[in-house]
């Protein structure tokens, strides 16, 4: 009979006469379903409550504690993250109507939520996050009808996000947004940098290549971009890759990127039959960098037919420190450092905006 059948034959509904029998059976079902609605209602006003209570603690200077929150409230829905999601962007959607720059805090809110999902056993709570945020940019985009300022700030949110995507090995996804990075800000240059190296890192060179010619062409100093450009045409098999690398060594530039690519070009005068070009190109640069482990081996390497060059090169291995080493840094998205700043300046600059949006919010509800 099932459970409503039940209920209803225990309450006589099915007794007596048809006609009575079905209009009872009506006006209980009737009311059976304005409960559940009246249930689910209920709960998704808790969700948008507690959703807007965690923005405002945010708006009040207790970030740490609103990321926390926000964690046991999602984890809490995290059998209808459905309901929570449509609870959440109804929420921004209010706010973001009352303050074009309300959701630069809000968006960031969901990016630190997403790495402490990450780490835990709910395995569909990082989408949710990733979808909350990206709901939130595309807001702030829509709303900012073109104004360069918004479509700079929206370009942060999303190039902070692939920071966080990238730290948690999303490649592809983080890929994706910093692309649409560029191309809110085309001059968000480490948007493009990051975006070659991710793409490089999965294989993906001719887009790579393109993404670090854009690069070059805002930066044109910027040597780390143009040694990772040379070395992915080297990779493809480009003719202007050795030229590359003696753009970058003709240079007064000297930082990691140079010392690379010595070793780069000293093997590419190696593989050319020119040995002596290379040892000597390694001889001027261990001078004027005597402490680097990385070009002594290489020296030695190159040079290993004179004498005493098999201890010099045994000694620079079991001092190695490759935490030191080029190739080390050249794995590595430069600038976090300075763009964590920069993101942080952002959230200071805007923060006003989510309380002035969720104070009005406050005034205008019933």
């Amino acid at each position: 009979m099932g459970l409503l059948g039940s209920c209803l034959h225990r309450f006589g509904v099915n007794r007596g006469r048809s006609g009575v029998r079905r209009r009872r059976r009506s006006a209980l079902l009737v009311a059976v379903a304005s409960a559940w609605l009246a249930v689910g209602a209920g709960a998704q006003e808790d969700a948008a409550d507690s959703y807007r209570r965690i923005l405002k603690r945010w708006a009040d200077g207790a970030p740490n504690q609103a990321v926390l929150d926000l964690v046991a409230l999602e984890r809490r829905w995290a059998r209808r993250l459905n309901a929570l999601r449509r609870s959440q962007e109804a929420e921004l959607s209010r706010l973001v109507g009352r303050d074009r720059l309300s959701l630069v805090a809000p968006a960031r809110l969901h990016q630190l939520a997403f790495k402490v999902h990450a780490t835990g056993s709910y395995r569909d709570l990082p989408a949710h996050s990733m979808t909350v945020n990206d709901r939130a940019v595309k807001l702030t985009v829509r709303h900012g009808k073109g104004i360069p300022e918004i479509r700079e700030t929206a370009a942060v949110l999303l190039t902070s996000m692939a920071v966080v995507l990238r730290n948690h090995l999303h490649l592809e996804a983080a890929v994706l947004r910093l692309v649409r990075a560029t191309e809110l800000d085309p001059e968000l240059a480490v948007a493009f940098e990051w975006a070659a190296a991710t793409e490089e890192e999965q294989g993906h060179l001719a887009s790579a290549a393109g993404l670090l010619r854009r690069l070059v062409e805002l930066e044109p100093n910027n040597f780390p971009g143009r040694l990772r450009l040379a070395m992915i045409e080297s990779k493809r098999g480009g003719r202007d890759a050795t030229g590359m690398l003696e753009g970058i060594v003709g240079s007064d530039h000297r930082s990691w990127a140079w010392i690379f690519a010595v070793q780069e070009l000293a093997r590419d005068y190696a593989r050319a039959g020119r040995e002596e070009e290379a040892i000597d190109l390694l001889r001027r640069a261990s001078a004027e960098y005597p402490q680097d482990q990385g070009l002594a081996i290489a020296l030695a390497f190159f040079d290993r037919g004179r004498r005493g060059r098999s201890r010099v090169t045994l000694e620079a291995l079991e001092s190695f420190d490759v935490r030191e080493s080029a190739r080390v840094h050249y794995g590595k998205w430069p600038r976090q450092e300075a763009f964590g700043l920069r993101v942080q300046a952002t959230l200071r600059r805007h923060l006003p905006h989510l309380a002035k949006a969720l104070f009005q919010t406050d005034e205008e509800r019933p």
